[in-house]
């Protein structure tokens, strides 16, 4: 999940590079030609990218701590 989140975000990004509206997604709507991208979806989807990339590292993080005492014991045994 957290790939298709972060592809995406890079996807929404990359149109931006050809046109001189980077200064603020949040602030307008953002489109290029016709379509639009409504505020709330960019913001949205920017709070959800944010709330997975914190779970992802809370994920790897309570890893280590849970091997931490098996990687100390594994050091003074050596």
């Amino acid at each position: 999940m957290p790939e298709i989140i972060r592809a995406a975000a890079v996807g929404s990004h990359a149109p931006h590079r050809f046109h001189p509206d980077t200064d603020n997604q949040l602030r307008r709507r953002c489109g290029i030609g016709d379509r639009h991208v409504h505020s709330r979806a960019v913001s949205a989807s920017i709070r959800l990218l944010a709330v997975v990339e914190i779970g992802g590292f809370a994920l790897l993080f309570a890893g280590f701590v849970l091997l931490l005492p098996h990687i100390v014991s594994k050091l003074a045994l050596a």
